[in-house]
This record gives structure tokens, sequence and C-alpha cells, in this order.
């Protein structure tokens, strides 16, 4: 079906809507079927996220204001972001210059400087609460000699590492640094020598970068990285190769639109996970960085382009710092024995990195791991179940280097009311639990025994549970010692916070509690946990964490959300999601080797979807949709909508009763969705989703209720395009159309449009449907009938190429008229056969309109109409193909006269001199008087050089084509070719010239003169204008009446007769007769009695000579033209035919008659 587009007016909601063919089916039809995705994404899924090299403007990121405040907003809304927080725990003093987001814990981290004492100070800071908390403590630097170096107080910098996890800090005096997340500390880079040692400063303190960012930043990323930097200065990114060195390579320009950007100041320099080098210190492939630019023109945030320079504004910001907010997964365990440090993804269990734990006291276990919310620092407890002691340690999670917390090992240790010592089981026949509860900056330890107590990390010492008994006590035993749990975990783990639930695990009883209170050991009723249904069976082993974005609203209450859990089930060892209100879990994957412990520091979000968009609402289709405002820090993996009858379900879940998933292949965040086969006049609920592998998200539900006609989309047309549409309605609605162009009709029993417009315009066409029963909707759609291009309408020419299969090399020519209407008439002139066609145009609004016709035998005509006044296409028969092409008449006498071109040309048609000689081929020159009229119209009058006439009409093209196409020798022949008028400089039509070749084929006939096939010969044609018109006027380029002329015969066998009939220097034009005189006929000047006489008017020769060899007397006619040569060397020229000297027993009456040629030069 062919279909108009329409510019809708609806009376009910009215967007266009793409063109369906519904059927009345509560099915529906799906949109382009999305690929399967894998539920667990392998960790290439982070190291070629999809936002690295096209800006997400959902991604979200920290802003640092001059007033010490956080704020969040994403890169396409710096211009305007959420409400600011204060920044809370700055020691007196400092102040926070820039921050950046540690790929190992995705923790945010800032630089505090005190410019007053020289110091600098590492704050891990909660973006939930504001709480920033120093990281050990405050460190300087030092110089060379050992002295203190005086500290700017702008112009910092940082950004990590992520293939070391240290801290790289730059300052635009040319500092450079490190400092370690784990303690805060400087990185002496000299040990050697007093003071904490900088690196080498940028480029030996002969250059200066303003900020850096590395890119492969996330975690476990195969220790690769690049370090960019950002100068100011120069307007220019460099890698900076080596780090530690500062040196300064790969200079890049910073550009916009071309043109350089007059950077005055960076305040950030961030790089997007999945921006990734295949090896340290190289170029990535491809990839964006983001930066915030004081600039000599527009300030804020710039996306740039690290392999170009390239760089594009996205919007007005003026902060101090900025970070991007990623939140890619990392978790950490320790695996059975205790001894070796895991990392991971939470979503890709099976693929780690392991580094053994070292520094831990001999005798001792540890028993679990932890992030402490409010440094980001991680901490293990090792227990010596011998002495019943335990030391808690601060852990690198890069190296896995243990360091005590607190003055000595093995400092922890509890007793009961009595004094006596208890017992710390041993963690291989223990489950031990160890989390931190965030609100009061302690950890929680409880054991698979009953035991329950709390850890100091500030100091590393134990925590008493009791005031009033002596010595240290542990907390209350869980359920008064009557249960035993090996698994704990908070909510809300962040810095800062005051409220919280602790959860714990019983892995005998397999269930899920709050301990309430904590200190107490209280349990409330216990939740089963179950996997699909069944009791999940736990191990004592393994571990328990609750992600920092699940939180409850007051302390003690349930969470809604989901916790994660490592247990040996059946043996074997595999991750887990539980959901902490029904304690059901979903298995996410084995991990590589049986763990102790789990600490979730990141995991991704499920995405955020806003906003459900509903349009083009009509019977049977709509375009539904949604806005990802958020892709929660993992990879869309599916997006669509969920779509159900809202009377089936007014909730559509994947999956759900009578919902149908509908999934798009956009990649956009704002995206629509074309669904078909809806159900007329029916209520429909929908949502938008979008799924990673942190989950599926939906928008809220919408509704929309469909109409009971399908409305065609009603497209612009152009006049004479075929037009027919449907509409497709509810059983029992009547329509009726009114509005429609002339030529267009509306059929009510078969709902349809059909025919061809005749008459340019825009047209209001309204469109009733009634429904039995009463209930009318009104449509108004604006169907636009566009004329037809000027360019397409008028009469056209063109030549058939010459093909062997198609026309036996002897081409042709076709003649087209086309009407405004579309209408046309084709005629093509072929060897012996004419074939007409008529019809209408195929024609599109904006494109150039087509021609397709077939005749009877099967012949295949298809043409273009192009803007530039031209035409071309092929002809097919089934031999084969050929080409067509030609130009539109242009030229009239009153609206575009062709007075410049009009006049009385004649042209030369001479062989190419790799022809000359060849004497099986006319070897005179043919000729041609060509006539162009004010019209444009043309005439060829003229001969071929074996004396067969070349008469053709045509009219000048718009490039100045002259078309030339006769048939000869009964249409098995031709000559045919197009010639090009070029226009005299200045309007002089006296130096018109035409020029070209054309192409001469002639068959097999019987005749004396040339009874063999030639051709295709080529032929040069050349020559210039010799009067305005043929008649009444004396043309250009006659012989001199003062200087005789030469009159010369070549080939054709002249060269064996007796007598050369050439006039040399005897041809002279007498005036005002304008007669040739030649001396006196069978005197020695003129032995071969030759005649010559001119008509001056229209440029034409004629003459004879006789020849006598023997007995044998010949008289040749010869005819030709005057033609005014390129450079004046030739007068005219033309052709003799001259019966040969019989061979043999030939007789005179039967020998070959040749063509030779003849010139008049002077």
């Amino acid at each position: 079906m062919k279909t108009l587009n329409a510019h809708s007016h609806a009376q009910p909601l009215r967007t266009r809507a793409a063109p369906a063919r519904p059927s009345q089916q509560t099915a529906l039809h799906r949109g382009p079927a999305s690929s399967a995705k894998t539920w667990l994404c392998s960790i290439a899924c982070l190291l070629a996220l999809p936002w690295a090299n096209a800006a997400d403007l959902t991604t979200p990121v920290y802003l640092l204001n001059e007033d010490n405040t956080l704020a969040t907003a994403t890169l396409g809304t710096v211009s305007s972001p959420a409400s600011s927080i204060a920044i809370t725990g700055v020691q007196a003093g400092d102040t926070l210059v820039t921050m950046d987001v540690r790929p190992q814990n995705q923790a945010l981290y800032a630089l505090g400087v005190n410019a007053t004492a020289e110091t600098l100070s590492l704050y891990h800071v909660s973006p939930t609460s504001g709480l920033a908390v120093l990281l050990g403590t405050s460190s300087s630097i030092a110089d060379s000699t050992g002295l203190t170096i005086d500290l700017p107080t702008t112009g910092w910098d940082i950004d990590f590492n992520p293939a070391v996890d240290r801290l790289r800090v730059i300052n635009s005096s040319g500092l450079n640094f490190r400092m370690n997340p784990n303690n805060g500390a400087v990185v002496d880079a000299n040990a050697g020598v007093a003071g904490n040692q900088i690196d080498s400063n940028i480029n030996g303190a002969t250059t200066t970068v303003s900020a850096t960012a590395y890119t492969n930043s996330q975690p476990n990323n195969g220790n690769i990285t690049t370090q960019y930097t950002l100068d100011a200065a120069t307007d220019s990114i460099y890698i900076q190769n080596p780090p530690n060195n500062g040196t300064q390579t790969n200079a890049i320009p910073v550009s916009i639109s071309g043109m350089p950007l007059a950077i005055l100041e960076v305040a950030g320099f961030d790089i997007e996970p999945g921006v990734n080098a295949l090896a340290s210190n190289s170029v990535p492939m491809n990839g964006l960085a983001y930066a915030i630019l004081r600039t000599s023109g527009s300030s804020g945030l710039y996306e740039i382009n690290l392999n170009t320079g390239a760089a594009t504004f996205l919007g007005s910001s003026a902060v101090r710092s900025f970070a991007l907010r990623t939140r890619l997964g990392a978790a950490v365990a320790l695996d059975a024995t205790g001894t070796n440090l895991v990392r991971f993804s939470p979503f890709t269990p099976g693929t780690t990195t392991t580094v053994a734990v070292t520094g831990i006291m001999n005798g001792e276990t540890l028993i679990g791991t932890d992030l402490r919310p409010a440094t980001g620092q991680l901490m293990s407890l090792g227990v010596n179940a011998d002495t019943n002691t335990a030391t808690l340690y601060l852990i690198d999670p890069q190296t896995g280097a243990a360091t005590i917390v607190g003055t000595t090992a093995g400092t922890i240790a509890y007793q009961d009311a009595a004094g006596t010592p208890t017992d710390l089981p041993s963690p291989l026949t223990t489950g031990y639990g160890f989390d931190f509860n965030p609100t009061v900056d302690r950890i929680r330890v409880v054991t698979s025994t009953g035991l329950n107590f709390r850890v100091n990390p500030l100091t590393g010492t134990a925590v008493d549970g009791s005031t009033i008994d002596a010595g240290t006590n542990p907390d209350g035993g869980i359920n008064g010692g009557a249960n035993g749990v090996s698994h704990t975990a908070y909510t809300n783990s962040f810095g800062g916070t005051t409220l919280t639930t602790q959860y714990v695990l019983d892995d005998v009883n397999n269930l899920l509690f709050i301990q309430n209170p904590p200190n107490a050991g209280t349990l409330t009723a216990g939740t089963p946990i179950t996997l699909g249904g069944d009791i999940l069976d736990l191990s004592k082993t393994g571990g328990f964490d609750i992600p920092n974005f699940v939180t409850v609203s007051a302390s003690n209450s349930p969470a809604v959300g989901q916790g994660w859990l490592v247990s040996d089930v059946g043996g074997i060892s595999s991750l887990y999601q539980i959901n902490l209100a029904n304690g059901t879990t979903t298995q996410i994957g084995v991990t590589s080797t049986p763990l102790s412990s789990l600490s979730i520091l990141s995991v991704p979000v499920a995405p955020t979807l806003i906003s459900p968009t509903v349009a083009n609402v009509e019977a049977f289709t709509a375009t539904l949709g949604g806005s990802l405002t958020d892709h929660g820090g993992a990879p869309i993996l599916d997006r669509g909508i969920v779509i159900s009858l809202t009377s089936s379900n007014a909730s559509p879940l994947i999956g759900g009763t009578g919902v149908t998933q509908v999934t798009t292949m956009s990649t956009a965040n704002t995206f629509t969705v074309p669904v078909e086969g809806l159900t007329g006049n029916s209520a429909y609920s929908f949502k938008a989703y979008a799924t990673t592998i942190a989950g599926t998200s939906y928008s809220p539900v919408a509704t929309f209720t469909t109409g009971f006609v399908e409305i065609p989309e009603f497209a612009d047309a152009s006049v004479g395009a075929s037009v027919d549409l449907s509409f497709d309605k509810v059983p029992g609605t009547t329509l009726t159309v009114a509005g429609l162009p002339q030529g267009l009709k509306f059929n009510p029993a078969t709902g349809t449009i059909t025919g061809r417009a005749t008459t340019a315009g825009v047209y209001i066409i309204s469109i009733t449907a009634k429904l039995a029963g009463g209930n009318t909707q009104v449509f108004e759609e604006i169907l636009v009938i566009q004329a037809l291009p000027k360019t397409a309408v008028g009469t056209f020419i063109g030549t058939v190429s010459a093909e062997p299969t198609v026309n036996a090399n002897a081409g042709g020519r076709f003649d087209l008229t086309t009407t405004t209407t579309g209408a046309y008439t084709l005629k093509i002139t072929q060897l012996t056969k004419t074939l007409m066609f008529k019809g209408f145009l195929n024609t599109t609004p904006g494109t150039d309109p087509t021609l397709s016709a077939t005749a009877t035998d099967g012949t295949e005509i298809l043409l273009t109409l192009t803007s530039g006044n031209e035409v071309g296409g092929t002809f097919t028969t089934t031999a084969g193909f050929t080409g067509l092409s030609g130009w539109r008449k242009t030229f009239d006498k009153v609206i575009n006269p062709a007075q410049d071109e009009m006049g009385y040309y004649s042209v030369a048609l001479d062989l190419q001199p790799g022809s000359v000689g060849n004497v099986t081929i006319p070897q005179g020159s043919g000729y041609a008087a060509v006539t162009i009229a004010l019209d444009g119209t043309t005439t060829v009058n003229g001969r071929t050089a074996d004396g067969n006439t070349i008469l053709s009409s045509g009219f000048v093209g718009p490039n100045g084509e002259v078309l030339i196409f006769q048939s000869l020798y009964n249409k098995l022949g031709s000559i045919q070719g197009n010639l090009g008028l070029t226009l005299g400089a200045s309007g002089n039509y006296a130096e018109n010239v035409l020029d070209g070749t054309v192409a001469w084929v002639k068959p097999a006939t019987v005749t004396r003169t040339y009874a063999n096939a030639f051709g295709p010969i080529t032929l040069d044609v050349y020559g210039k204008y010799l009067a305005r018109a043929a008649a009444g006027s004396v043309v250009l380029g006659l012989p001199s009446s003062s200087d005789p002329a030469s009159l010369v015969f070549t080939q054709g066998g002249i060269a064996l007769a007796s007598i050369n009939p050439n006039i040399t220097d005897g041809v002279s034009l007498q005036r005002p007769s304008l007669k040739l005189t030649l001396p006196t006929p069978g005197s020695s000047e003129n032995p071969g009695r030759t005649t010559l006489m001119l008509k001056a008017a229209n440029g034409t020769l004629t003459g004879s000579f006789t020849l006598k060899d023997g007995t044998l007397q010949r008289k040749a006619t010869f005819q030709g033209m005057i033609v005014r040569g390129a450079d004046n060397s030739l007068l005219a020229s033309g052709y003799f035919l001259l019966p040969q000297i019989p061979v043999g027993n030939e007789t005179a009456a039967k020998a070959p008659i040749l063509s030779g040629r003849f010139d008049l030069v002077p």
C-alpha cells in the first residue's frame, strides 16, 4: 500500500503515527526484536562501557562549590544541579580544593590544603551526608634539601591511578606527587632525604599543567592506565609519561568548532570508565574526557575528544572542582583460608583478582573484611583461637598489605562477668560475621556459637559490652546464647548517618533476622531464606553485606532492597542477592574460589525511568516511550515498553498476565516504540522499562484508549502520483471523507482513497468516523500535493547508446513529452522498430521524478528526470541493456530565447587519424549544416562520406547539447552523437563553435559503395558559425578574392589515376557575383577538367572532375561545405565518389566505388 504523509490536526489527540496494517487481535506485534542479552555481564562490560565514546548526558557528577558545599548533577544538567549539602568535618584551616572518585571502592575523596600550616589532608567524603573524615593525619611535602615546600592556595587537581590505587596530585606551579588513600599519607619518593619527597616536577618545572585524569578508570583493570593532563597555559592536553617523572608528551591542542579554545583556568578534569588504553601510557583508540573550564568565551563543562582535542560545550558551571560519579561493581572478600584477598565485580564473581594478604601475626586467621563507611578504608579482624585474642588490621585492597590498627597486636580480648576469658572459637569450624555499624563507627562481630561483640576501628581495641561487670565484656549473646548467627550486615552504610538496621543470617536454620537491640543480641522473628521456592542451605563460611544505598527511615526497622550473600551451597561457593523483605534469593554466579567473607564496596543500581509517553494513538497502533534519566552505573542491556489491556493487567510487568514486551534497538535516553496490533476502542496500560545487570526498572504506569479508526499516513505527494490509502476500522464504524483534491476519490465500501491528484495545493481532509451506537470521532489531516518540478515538465530528446546485443551498435533516439499532470508520452526509435509508451511519472516530493514502462515484448524502460534539465536511464531487452541519456527543451522564443545560440553553422565529419588510409571505410569528409532557431530548435542537414543523407532535428540542451541521429541503410545502420555548442566570448556569434564526435555504423549491403559492414567508427566533428540564417545573407569563411586557393583530392583510389584533378592556387572568388573561377578545363593547370560551384548563401560546394586512363574515362562528382577550421587552415571539405579502375575480369560497371576527400585550402 502506498501511503501519503500527513501534517495532522486532530480533534482528539492526534500526532502522526507510522503506517500500519493492524489486525483486530489482543496480541501485539513487536517492533524489531532485540538480541538476546546475557544476564551476567563479564568483565568486558566494564572495559567497554558504551557511554565512553559518546556523551551520555545522564551520567551523574559531583560538584564542589566555592562555598564548600557538595552538589550532584548529570553531564546534561550541570547548569542546574540538585540542592547542595554542606560538607562538614573539615579541620580548621583546611580548604577543600579538588576531589575525585576512587575506582577501587567508588568512594569520593577530597584534598584539603592549609596554605598557612603548609599541610595537605586527604578526606573521605560521604555524598549522602556531606561528612568529610580525615584519613590519617595531615602531611607536608619537602624539597630536595628537606625544607617544607610552600603550598599554593589554588591550581590543585587530583585523580586516582587505577592501576596501583594511589592518588596523583598536581599543581599548576609544577608540583607532582602521590598520596596513599588507605592512610592519607604522602608517598615519599625518596626515603633517603628528609621530609616527604615529591616526584619529579612537571617537565622538570619548565611546563605547568592544570589538571589530570587517568584512563582505564575501573576496579581490577589489569594494571593498565594512561595519565592525561590538561594545561591552561598552552590550551592543550598531554600524556604524562612516565607519570612519576612528570614528562609531558603527545600534545594535542584543544579546539572548539575548529578554532583554538582559549583556556583561562581548569576546575576539574575527568575521564569516564570505558576509555581504555591497551597498554599503559599509550593512546586509547577513542574516548571522551570532561573538564570544567573558565575560558574567554563560555565557561562551564566541556566534553573533550582525547584523540583530536575537539571540545563541545555541555553547559555553564562555575564550581571549584567536579568529578564523574561512577558506580561500577566492586567487591572484596577473603578466600576460605583467610590468607588471600579476592577482588571482583559483584555481577561477575567468577572473574577475580587475587593478592596474598601480608603482615598478619602468626597464629591469627582473618575472619572477615568490611569497608569502613566513614573513611572508605578496608579493615579485617585476625583471630587467634589459641590465645583468645584478636587484632584489627587496615588492609590495602590493591596490594593485600596489612597494617595493625592500634599500638600492639593481639590486644582485643573479652571476659565474662566472672573474669573468665571469652573463648574466641576457631574460624576453621565457626562462622564469623564482621560489619561496621555506620551510626557509631564501630565494628560488629557475631559468631555461629552465639558471640556478639564490638571493636573500635580508631584504636583497634575491644569495646566493653557492660559498664557493670569488671573487665572488657562482650555484648549480650545472640538470643541469650540460644542461637548463633554466622553473618551480619548493616543498612545505611555511609559516613554521617544516624539510622541503621542490623541484619544477621543463621546458617543452622537458614533464617534472616534483624538483631534488635544490636548490643543485646536479640533476634526478631526469622524469615526463611529461599531459592526458587526451596530453602537455601547456608554454610558457616561465607559472607554477607548490604550496599550503602539500601537504607531505612527508622533504625532497626525493616529495609526494602537487596543484600548480597556468598555461601557454600551443596559444596559450590556462589554469590546471591537476597531480598531483605522476604528472604528470597537470586543466584548471581559461582565464585572462582570459596570465600569466607564479603564486602560490597560498590554495585550498580537499577536504572531510573520517568515520563512514559504516548502519541499517535489510533485504533490499532500507538507510539509509546519513556525517558531514562540514570543508567545506574551499568550498560543498558534492553529497553522498551510493556503493555496490556487495562482490564487484564493495570500494572504491567515483564512476564505478567496479558503483558506484551516491545523492545527497541534505540540507544537514546528518550526513546519511542511503535506498537501495532492493538484492539480498537479499548483501554491500555503501559510502562517504559530498562534492564541492566543490576535489574529491570519501570516508569510509572500510563494509560490510553484506542480509537475506532486507523488513519493512514497522509504523506506529501506530487501531482500525478498514484494514491492508494486504506482506513482500518473497528467493525460497525462508518466513515465519510471530505476535502479531497480533484482526481482523488473515497470509496466508503472499501474504505480506500485512490486516484491521482491533478492540481497542486494544500488540502484539509476532514474524516468523520461514527461507531454504531453514536460515538463519533472527527479528524483533520493536511494533505500537501506538490507540483511537479519545472525541470520534469516539457519536451525531452536523447539517444539510445549503441550496444551490440541490443541494437547492433546502431544506437537510437528517444522523444519524451511530459505534462503538468504527470502524464507522459515516450517514443523510442531504434533500428527498424519504433516503441510508443504512455503513462504517468513516478513522483515523490523531494526526489527526481522517474519513468518506468514495459513494452509487450518485455522491453523495460527506466528514466530519471533530474533537476538539471537532464534525463537518463536504461533500456533493457531480453538480449541485454543499454543506456539512455538526453535533455529537456529549455529555450523558447519569448521567456528564454536562444539569442546567443541561434544561427547557421557548418561542421565537418572527419575520420580520426587512425582510420585515415583504411580502404575498407569511406575516406571522404562528411559534412552537415546545423540551424539553431530562436526557440532553440535544431535542424541538421548533411551527408555522410559515402553519400547518404543526414537529416536530424531536435533542440539545444541546457548545456549546449545538439543531437545528431540518422537511421541509414534501410534502418540497419546509423550515424549518431551529441555535439557541444560553445559560445564565443562577449557574445561574438562568429566565434561560436560546434564540436564533438559521432559514431557511424553500416551493415553489409549489396552495393558498389562499400558493400562490407564497417563500424562503429568515430568521426571528429568540428565547425563554427557561418551566418545568422541559411538564406538571405552570405556565409562567413569564403575563399579570398585576392589570394587564390587550392583544391586538393586525396584517397578514394585517386592516386592510381593518370590525371591529377587538383587545382593549385587557382580557385578565386569573384565579387560581387560570389562565383568561383578555375583554370580552363583541359589546360595544364586543370588537366582533370575540374569544376567547382559555390552557393554563398548556405556555403555548399559541388563539382566534378574527369579522369582518363587509356580508353577508360571516369567522371566523378564531389560535394562539401564551407567549414571554418579552428586555425583557419581549411576553407572547405567534403567527399567524392570515384568508380575504381577495373581489375582482372571486372567490368567498369561493376568496379567498386570508393570515397575520397577533397579540401579547399588557402
